[in-house]
């Protein structure tokens, strides 16, 4: 039996393919955070096999009613899956420093910032706790949960909603421990001080500009009236002429000219 092997390139491809049944919270949310690794297809057959990654084991009963509604969506006479249940929480702590690094792109600020924070996984959900609100400001600024979030994509293979959440808690803990102010990180640091300075002035003088008060135009000429050209133009003048120049000589006429 001759078989192709289908590899989706979109994270959600499962939850379209779904789409259009009758779903409770908790059975869309179990739909939801499921991922397909790959699809092993027999035309002959007529068959898909669907090998899906999840957090948590999918009941047999809600599978059979996805796999109904996909055999009516893609004109299919059977469609099995195969589920691989896997432990976020355990996957991300084997590889957060390789996380941390591949995320930090060779930025010092955000490295150590990551290589300081403190995570948890609730669920499916990726929660970064860094310390205060300018670690906070900084994570953004380099949008870090997306990079996060397609970093935990490469390396284990799974989606990860990944949030970012200032904490004094976490900052407090460093302020005894020296090693986080090196002198990398305060350079780095004050770089972004700068910028965000550079931003606030760069965006009052706009503000400015856009508020200041207009010139008062000077008021325009009055435009002429088009003359009605179609009319004919009485100019007075000597004698019996009413246009053009006077006639020189005796009159004649018409017609014996």
């Amino acid at each position: 039996m001759q078989k192709y092997r289908i590899v989706p390139q979109q994270e959600n491809m499962f939850w379209q393919l779904v789409q259009g049944m009758t779903l409770d919270d908790e059975d869309k949310t179990l739909l939801k955070n499921a991922v397909i690794r790959h699809v092993e297809v027999s035309v002959k057959e007529s068959l898909w096999e669907i090998a899906l990654t999840s957090q948590t084991l999918i009941p047999d009963s809600l599978l059979q009613r996805a796999a109904e509604q996909i055999k009516g969506k893609c004109n299919l006479q059977r469609v099995i899956f195969y589920q691989d249940i896997i432990d976020i929480e355990d996957g991300i702590s084997k590889v957060w420093p390789q996380l941390v690094t591949v995320v930090a792109e060779d930025n010092p600020t955000v490295f150590q910032l990551l290589k300081r924070s403190k995570y948890v996984v609730d669920g499916s959900k990726l929660t970064i706790k860094v310390p205060g609100e300018l670690g906070g400001e900084i994570m953004r600024a380099h949008g870090v949960t997306q990079m996060m979030g397609r970093a935990i994509k490469d390396l284990l293979g799974y989606r990860c909603p990944v949030t970012c959440e200032a904490s004094d808690e976490v900052l407090q803990n460093l302020s005894v421990d020296d090693s986080f102010n090196t002198p990398e990180y305060q350079a780095a640091l004050h770089k972004e001080r700068v910028a965000e300075k550079q931003a606030e002035i760069k965006a009052d003088s706009a503000a400015v500009s856009v508020s200041a008060p207009k010139k008062e135009a000077k008021p325009k000429a009055p435009v002429k009236k088009r003359e009605d050209f179609s009319k004919p133009v009485v100019v007075q003048g000597a004698g019996n002429t009413i246009f053009g120049r006077s006639i020189m000589g005796e009159s004649q006429l018409i017609a014996d000219l």
